[in-house]
C-alpha cells in the first residue's frame, strides 16, 4: 500500500512538472531517502529507472538527467552497514554513476514539508522523502542504557563519548530515548556525571517545552544538585511542571526538590565524583548539614524515586 502511494506520488510529480510553464522550483523532482541500508539502496535504484522509464511516455517538457535528483543519505560511515564493505563500496559505485548522491556521516535532525535537515545545519530541498532508517531504537537498547548507568561503565568522560558516538547512527528519536533512558537511570544510580552528559544531549535535540525537552531537564537539574552547578539545578526545578511528566517522572521531581532542601550547601565536585565518604573532609563530616550527611540522603531518596509515584489508577497521568 505505502509503496503503491508513494509511486503514485512520484508520477504525479512528474506530470506536474511536465505541464508547468514556470521553471522548477528548489528541491521540486528530488528525492531524500533517509537510511541507506538494504531497503534505501534498492529504492534508490528503482527510483531512478522508474523515473527515467516515465521520460519515455512524451514527457518531453523535462530534462530529466537535469532536474532528477536523489539523494541517499545514512548516518553510519557508508551504505549497507550490515553487509561485507566490498559489496557496499562497489552497490556506491554503481549507485553513484545513476547519479545517486550519496551522504553517508550524515545525520537528520528533523524532517520537515519539502526539506530535510542536516545534523550540520544544511538543509536538503526535496519534493519526494522517504524515511528507510526504522522507527527506534530496539527495546533491549533502554535496557542497555540502563545497565551501561546502573554499572557506570559511562562515568569516565572518555567512555562516555564512546558511547555517544556508538548511538550517533540510531535515528534521532531512538538516539534521544536512548539518551533519557541513560539520563534517568544515572540520577537514580547516583551515577551523575553520566547523568548529566546525556540529559545535556538530549536536551540539544529536543524541541524547546517538547516533553522530551522536560524530561531532560528534570534530569539534569536532578544530575546537577551534587555538582558545583547546584544553584542552576534548583533554579529548573523550581520551574518544571510536574503537570508536563509522567507519573513517574513526577514522583522523581518531588524527590529531587526534597533532596534540594536538605543539601544547604553545594557538594565539592570531586568528592561526589569519587563516591567515596572517606574522601570528605574532617570539617565536613562534623557538619551535618553538609555533605557528610546529605549526599547519602540525597541518593536514598532518589532510588526510592518509584514508591513516590502514586498509584497508576487508569486515564491519563
Amino acid at each position: 500500500m505505502r509503496a503503491a502511494r508513494f509511486n503514485r506520488r512520484m508520477i504525479n510529480a512528474c506530470l506536474r512538472a511536465n505541464a508547468q510553464y514556470e521553471p522548477l522550483r528548489p528541491g521540486q523532482l528530488h528525492c531524500a531517502i533517509i537510511g541507506a541500508g538494504a531497503t534505501g539502496v534498492e529504492l534508490a535504484a528503482e527510483l531512478h529507472k522508474s523515473m527515467r522509464d516515465l521520460a519515455s511516455y512524451n514527457l518531453d517538457h523535462i530534462d530529466f538527467d537535469m532536474y532528477i535528483k536523489i539523494d541517499l543519505i545514512e548516518a553510519a560511515p557508508r551504505i549497507l552497514p550490515a553487509l561485507p564493505e566490498s559489496l557496499a563500496t562497489a552497490t556506491a559505485d554503481a549507485l553513484r554513476k545513476l547519479g545517486v548522491n550519496i551522504r553517508t556521516g550524515t545525520r537528520v535532525t528533523e524532517v520537515r514539508a519539502g526539506e530535510v535537515v542536516l545534523g550540520s545545519g544544511e538543509i536538503v530541498p526535496a519534493e519526494l522523502i522517504v524515511w528507510a532508517a526504522g522507527i527506534k531504537a530496539p527495546d533491549f537498547l533502554r535496557d542497555l542504557a540502563g545497565a551501561v548507568a546502573r554499572l557506570g561503565l559511562a562515568d569516565e568522560a572518555v567512555n562516555y563519548k564512546l558511547l555517544s558516538n556508538a548511538v550517533a547512527a540510531l535515528p534521532l528519536d531512538g538516539r534521544r530515548e536512548f539518551l533519557l533512558t541513560l539520563a534517568k537511570s544515572g540520577v537514580v544510580s547516583a551515577r551523575f556525571a553520566a547523568a548529566a552528559s546525556a540529559a545535556t544531549e538530549a536536551l540539544e535535540s529536543s524541541k524547546a517545552d517538547s516533553p522530551e525537552a522536560m524530561r531532560a531537564r528534570l534530569y539534569l537539574a536532578a544530575s546537577r544538585l551534587f555538582s558545583d552547578a547546584y544553584d542552576a539545578a534548583i533554579v529548573d526545578l523550581k520551574t518544571l511542571s510536574a503537570s508536563k511528566l509522567d507519573r513517574a517522572d513526577a514522583g522523581l521531581l518531588a524527590a529531587a526538590r526534597r533532596v534540594a532542601v536538605e543539601l544547604r550547601v553545594a557538594p565539592d565536585v570531586g568528592v561526589v565524583n569519587a563516591q567515596d565518604p572517606a574522601a570528605l573532609s574532617a570539617a565536613d563530616k562534623d557538619k551535618p548539614s553538609e555533605p557528610a550527611l546529605t549526599i547519602a540522603q540525597a541518593e536514598a531518596a532518589l532510588q526510592r524515586t518509584s514508591s513516590l509515584a502514586p498509584p497508576q489508577t487508569g486515564g491519563s497521568p
